[in-house]
C-alpha cells in the first residue's frame, strides 16, 4: 500500500510541471518594420536594421557621449487578444550604453487586429574611458528583450506552471511528505499527507500564466574616438546672439554689439565654426565653405569724393545703423592650414599633409610653413582635431 501511495504522491506533485495548454500563436505577432525616426549627427548605421523571424538586429557606430538613434518598430497583432509589451527588461546592464522603449501616445498596448508603432532608443550615456579602447575602438554588444503579455491579468491563456518559486515549492513539500510517509505509522500524519496531496493538485488549477511573447534585439554598438575639424573666422562677420552661442571664442576673438533698425548683432572676429558632426581617423571630409555677414556702415559719394558715415552711437551709447542698411553674405572658400594654430587646442603634425591627402594645394614657405587649400576638396582625416583658418597666422 505504501508503494502504492508513494507512486500517486509522485504522479500528483509532478503535474504542474507537465501542463503545457499553450493556446496563444507566437505567430500573430509579427514585426512589420524598423526604421529610424531621428538620430543625432555622429551615429551612423554600420547596417541597417536585419529582421529575422522575432529578432532585430542592428549594427551601429557612435563616437561621443550623448550621441543617439530612435528606431521606428512596426508591429501587428493579428490574434484576438490584446498585448502589452514589458519596458522593465530592457536595463542592459552596460556602464555605456542605455536603451528606452517608449510610444507616442504613452502606452505600450498593441491591441488586437491593429499596428503598433514603438520606439526604441538607443543612446551612449557615458564616455568609455581611454584604457577601454583597442586600436581607438570598443565594443558594446547586447541581447535585448521586449516581452509582449496579454493584456488582461485575469485570464489564463497560457497555463504553465514552471514557474521557479513553484518548482521549489513543490520539490520541498514533496520530500517533507516522503520524509513523513516513511517515517510514522500515525493516523494524522497520514490525515496530513492527503491534506498536502490536495494542496499540489489544486496548485496547477490556482496559477495564472500569462501568454508571452518574446522579441529579441540584437545590439552591436561599436564606440570609436571621434575628431573634430574648425573653421577659424578671422575677419569681422555678424551673428546673432543663438549663433554665437554656438560658435568658440577664442582668446583673440573680438566682439562688439550693432543694431541694424531693431535687430541686434555681434560683430565678432577671431572665432571658430566647428563642424556638425565628428569623424574617425581614415574617414574621408568634405571641406566646407562658410558663411558669413559683412555690412557697409556708410557709403562713398562719388559727386563730393566723401565717404558718407549711416552707423554712429544713439543716445543710450549703442552703435546704430539705420534700417535700410545693407547686410550682404560673404563665402570664405580659401582656408590657411599651418602649426600655429594649434594655440587653439588643435594638434599638428608634420605628415599631416601626406595623410589628409588633399588633391591640390598651394605651399607657402616664406618665413612660416602654411598650405592654401580651396574648396572643393575632401581630405582623409588624421587621429587628431584639425583646424582651418580664414587667413594665415599673423607674422604670414
Amino acid at each position: 500500500m505504501k508503494k502504492v501511495l508513494l507512486q500517486i504522491i509522485l504522479l500528483v506533485s509532478f503535474f504542474p510541471f507537465i501542463v503545457n495548454a499553450e493556446t496563444c500563436d507566437i505567430n500573430k505577432i509579427t514585426i512589420d518594420s524598423v526604421t529610424i525616426k531621428k538620430k543625432t549627427n555622429n551615429v551612423t548605421e554600420l547596417e541597417p536594421p536585419i529582421i529575422e523571424g522575432k529578432k532585430i538586429k542592428v549594427n551601429l557606430r557612435m563616437l561621443e557621449a550623448g550621441d543617439s538613434i530612435k528606431y521606428k518598430l512596426l508591429l501587428k497583432n493579428d490574434s484576438e487578444e490584446d498585448y502589452a509589451l514589458d519596458n522593465n527588461i530592457l536595463d542592459s546592464s552596460s556602464n555605456y550604453i542605455e536603451y528606452n522603449l517608449e510610444s507616442g501616445d504613452n502606452n505600450l498596448i498593441v491591441k488586437s487586429g491593429e499596428a503598433k508603432e514603438v520606439y526604441l532608443r538607443v543612446q551612449y550615456k557615458n564616455a568609455v574611458p581611454e584604457t577601454s579602447f583597442q586600436d581607438g575602438k570598443y565594443n558594446d554588444n547586447k541581447s535585448l528583450a521586449l516581452n509582449l503579455s496579454t493584456n488582461n491579468l485575469n485570464t489564463t491563456n497560457n497555463p504553465k506552471t514552471s514557474n521557479q518559486f513553484f518548482i521549489m515549492l513543490i520539490i520541498t513539500l514533496l520530500c517533507f511528505s516522503i520524509f513523513i510517509y516513511f517515517h510514522t505509522k500515525k493516523k494524522e500524519s497520514n490525515l496530513f499527507l492527503f491534506l498536502l496531496l490536495g494542496f499540489l493538485i489544486t496548485i496547477p488549477s490556482s496559477v495564472y500564466a500569462l501568454c508571452k511573447i518574446e522579441i529579441t534585439v540584437e545590439s552591436n554598438v561599436t564606440i570609436e574616438k571621434g575628431y573634430e575639424v574648425g573653421y577659424l573666422i578671422t575677419t569681422d562677420g555678424f551673428y546673432t546672439d543663438e549663433e554665437l552661442a554656438s560658435y568658440q571664442k577664442t582668446s583673440q576673438a573680438n566682439c562688439d554689439v550693432v543694431y541694424i533698425g531693431e535687430t541686434k548683432y555681434n560683430v565678432c572676429s577671431y572665432i571658430i565654426v566647428k563642424d556638425d558632426k565628428k569623424y574617425v581617423a581614415g574617414e574621408k571630409v568634405n571641406l566646407k565653405n562658410i558663411v558669413i555677414r559683412k555690412y557697409n556702415t556708410g557709403y562713398y559719394d562719388e559727386t563730393n569724393d566723401e565717404w558718407i558715415e549711416l552707423c554712429g552711437a544713439n543716445q543710450d551709447g549703442l552703435y546704430q545703423c539705420p534700417e535700410t542698411i545693407e547686410v550682404n553674405d560673404d563665402t570664405i572658400n580659401t582656408w590657411y592650414y599651418d602649426s600655429s594654430w594649434n594655440r587653439y587646442g588643435y594638434d599638428y603634425d608634420t605628415t599631416d599633409m601626406q595623410i589628409m591627402n588633399f588633391n591640390t594645394y598651394n605651399y607657402d614657405k616664406n618665413d612660416h610653413f602654411y598650405y592654401v587649400i580651396n574648396v572643393p576638396q575632401t581630405f582623409t582625416m588624421p587621429a587628431h582635431n584639425v583646424l582651418f583658418a580664414s587667413k594665415p597666422a599673423p607674422g604670414k
